[in-house]
């Protein structure tokens, strides 16, 4: 069968046109790839094969595999044996929510620094944040960003998590009851500056309010006589009965009487 004049003119004419143009377009949009300070390591290479099919692809993108099983030929899956598993990770778009799949100009090639990224999605934290995660920005301090075994995705169990920057927390004789039957998050919101309780005292200890006459200094808060999370004494007092008490009821040392002269407390009479 003998071919046409314009058959002849897409051949030898039009379609080597076509083919430099698309070559040229693509050269030189894959350059940019090679322009941010992190590049993912197949780029780096120029070996587009890793992950994308050339020729007949199945999946969007002219990648070999679907998003995350294409990741997961290379990267180990983060989230496998976990019990909580971040969003992202499992359903919308999954690595490439938070990641450029070719260059960028973060570490880790994600699409923002921390905790610019989070924010986007967790909006909610966006005006809190505390302690060495204040100074870095990173939220990746405390949370895994991929899969954890604790809640809201610590990577370590809440006091065991805290405990890594406030040491000091539970090391006492006397600890608070609350640290062994919940996680700090009950009491703290861990995301504010500083972390103040956001739960009352009284909330748990309901009967210290129930009097028709409350002592004072319940005015400026239980810290003013208890450690909140442990101490050297019964109570989490922070010093023994009856010398707590006669730092500020001082005019009643000279007079002491009864059980309280040979040094019990106070507390046998109010």
């Amino acid at each position: 069968m003998r071919c046409s004049k314009f058959h002849i003119l897409i051949l030898l004419v039009i379609l080597p046109v076509l083919l430099t143009f698309s070559t040229a377009l693509a050269q030189y949009r894959h350059k940019t790839l090679l322009e941010d300070r992190y590049i993912h390591q197949p780029v780096k290479k120029q070996d587009c094969t890793v992950c994308h099919e050339l020729h007949f692809p199945e999946a969007p993108g002219q990648v070999s595999k679907p998003v995350p099983e294409l990741c997961f030929s290379c990267h180990k899956n983060p989230t496998r044996g976990k019990k909580i598993i971040h969003e992202p990770m499992v359903k919308g778009k999954r690595c490439l929510t938070c990641h450029y799949p070719h260059s960028a100009p973060v570490r880790g090639l994600l699409k923002a620094p921390t905790p610019r990224l989070c924010t986007g999605c967790h909006k909610d934290r966006k005006n809190g944040v505390h302690g060495q995660s204040r100074l870095t920005g990173d939220c990746q301090l405390c949370h895994d960003p991929h899969a954890s075994d604790s809640s809201v995705l610590l990577k370590a169990v809440s006091i065991g998590q805290c405990g890594q920057c406030h040491n000091g927390v539970g090391k006492g004789t006397f600890v608070h009851s609350a640290l062994d039957e919940y996680e700090c998050q009950e009491c703290h919101d861990p995301h504010r500056s500083p972390p103040e309780p956001t739960v009352a005292c009284a909330e748990c200890h309901d009967e210290i309010l129930s009097g028709s006459n409350v002592h004072s200094p319940l005015e400026d808060g239980c810290d003013s006589c208890h450690e909140t999370h442990s101490g050297p004494h019964a109570s989490q007092l922070q010093n023994p009965l009856p010398e707590l008490c006669l730092e500020c009821h001082d005019g009643m040392g000279s007079g002491m009487h009864g059980t309280i002269e040979v040094g019990t407390n106070c507390l046998q009479c109010h």
